[in-house]
C-alpha cells in the first residue's frame, strides 16, 4: 500500500443517501456495544486510558494507528443498565472512541487513497428521506476530529492511482444520488432500466438467469421494497466496485428479483438491516449469474472434493459442467444441458451455491 496524503486532505466517499438513514438507539438494545470490542485511534487510546486504566489489561493488539480491546459479550465495560455510555456520561460525547461516535456510519474501506464509509448494518436502519441521520457534511467533520481516518486508510481496499480513485468515487457518487433522488417517487427497476445501456441483452440476460435460478419474481406496483433496494444499492455496490458496471446492474437486479419473491413468504415488512442481511447471503450466487453466457476456461477440480448432493445426478451435473467449461463451453448453454430435468428448489439452491463457490475457487487459483 502507497504513502497516503495527510490525513486533513483525506476525501471522503459516504456509500449512502445523504441525511437518508436514521436510527434510534432506544429501539435498538445497544446492539452495537454487545461484545464487538472497543477500537480506539492512536490519539485516543492515551486519553480513555488514563481514564479507565484497568482497560490496558483487555487489549488484544496495539500500533501506531491504534489499539483493539475486548469486553464481555453480554455487552461493553461501558454499557449502562439504560443502554447508555458511561465514557460519555462521565467525561462527554468528546471523549468516546471515535469508531463508536460514528457509528452506525463505521463500516470503512477505502478505494486508493479516498475513504470509502458504509452505514454498520449490524444498526435496526430505517428510512426517514431528507431528515434522517448521516449528514455527509457532518459525518465528514466528525471524522476528521476523532482521528479514526488513520485506521480507515489501512483498511483492505483495491491500490490504484488517485485520479483513478476519484473518478471511481465520482462515478460512484452519481449512481448514489440518483438512488437517493428517486426514494418515494420511482420504482427500483425503473433506475435500473436507465442506467442499462443495452437494454434488449439485459432483458434477455435477466429472464434466462432468473429460469435457471428458479426464481419468479410477482410483478407488483411500486412498494416500499423499491425504497428499501434504492437505499441499500449503494452500499452494496462497494461490496462489488471493481466488477464491471454491467455486472453491477445485473448483480443489482437479481438481488431485487430475489427479494421481492423472499418478501413473500413473511407477514412483517422487511427492514433495511433484514434486507441487507438476505442479499449479503447470496451475493455469490448474484455474482455467479452476473457473469452471463460466457466461456469459462478453467482447471478441472479433484473429482469430489466438497460436493455434498443428496441427488447423485446432481452430482453428475456438477462436474459435467465444470468439464464443460474447461473446454471452453458457454455458463448458462452448459448448465441447461446439465442440469436434471426434474430437481426441486432446495436442490436446486445447493446446486448454485456450491457451483458457484467452486468457480469463484477455481479462478482464485488460476490468479495465484
Amino acid at each position: 500500500m502507497g504513502k497516503f496524503p495527510e490525513v486533513e486532505k483525506t476525501e471522503f466517499y459516504f456509500a449512502f443517501p445523504d441525511r437518508m438513514y436514521h436510527y434510534e438507539c432506544a429501539k435498538c438494545d445497544a446492539l452495537c456495544c454487545r461484545g464487538h470490542g472497543i477500537g480506539t485511534a492512536a490519539k485516543e487510546t492515551p486519553g480513555l486510558l488514563s481514564r479507565y486504566p484497568e482497560l490496558a489489561w483487555t487489549v488484544t493488539k496495539s500500533s501506531r494507528l491504534g489499539s483493539n480491546f475486548t469486553n464481555p459479550a453480554g455487552g461493553c465495560f461501558f454499557l449502562t443498565a439504560e443502554n447508555l455510555c458511561q465514557v460519555e456520561q462521565d467525561h462527554g460525547r468528546e471523549a468516546k472512541p471515535g469508531v463508536c461516535v460514528a457509528f452506525p456510519f463505521n463500516d470503512f474501506s477505502r478505494v486508493g487513497d479516498v475513504v470509502v464509509v458504509r452505514p454498520h448494518f449490524l444498526c435496526p436502519l430505517r428510512l426517514l428521506p431528507g431528515n434522517g441521520a448521516g449528514n455527509h457534511a457532518e459525518l465528514e467533520t466528525m471524522l476528521h476530529k476523532t482521528g479514526v481516518i488513520s485506521r480507515a486508510l489501512a483498511q483492505p481496499g483495491p491500490d490504484m492511482a488517485p485520479e483513478k480513485a476519484r473518478e471511481l468515487v465520482r462515478r460512484e457518487e452519481a449512481f448514489r444520488d440518483r438512488c437517493g433522488a428517486a426514494i418515494g417517487l420511482r420504482s427500483f427497476d425503473e433506475l435500473l432500466e436507465q442506467e442499462v445501456e443495452n437494454k434488449k441483452e439485459f432483458h434477455d440476460w435477466r429472464e434466462r438467469a432468473l429460469r435457471l435460478w428458479g426464481i419468479s419474481p410477482p410483478t407488483v406496483p411500486r412498494d416500499y421494497l423499491d425504497d428499501i433496494l434504492l437505499a441499500l444499492a449503494p452500499p452494496l455496490r462497494v461490496r462489488i466496485l471493481l466488477l464491471s458496471e454491467q455486472n453491477r446492474l445485473r448483480i443489482l437486479s437479481l438481488a431485487g428479483a430475489y427479494l421481492r419473491s423472499m418478501a413473500q413468504i413473511t407477514s412483517r415488512p422487511l427492514t433495511l438491516q433484514g434486507a441487507h442481511h438476505m442479499i449479503v447471503n447470496v451475493l455469490g450466487v448474484l455474482r455467479f449469474f452476473a457473469m452471463g453466457n460466457v466461456s469459462q476456461r478453467l482447471p478441472l477440480p479433484e473429482a469430489t472434493q466438497g460436493v455434498d448432493f443428496q441427488n447423485p445426478e446432481l452430482t453428475l451435473a456438477f462436474f459435467q459442467v465444470l468439464e464443460e467449461l474447461q473446454r471452453g463451453r458457454k455458463l448458462f448453454d452448459t448448465i441447461e444441458e446439465a442440469l436434471p430435468d426434474r430437481v426441486n428448489d432446495l436442490e436446486r439452491a445447493i446446486f448454485f451455491h456450491q457451483l458457484a463457490r467452486r468457480i469463484r475457487e477455481l479462478k482464485r487459483s488460476l490468479r495465484n
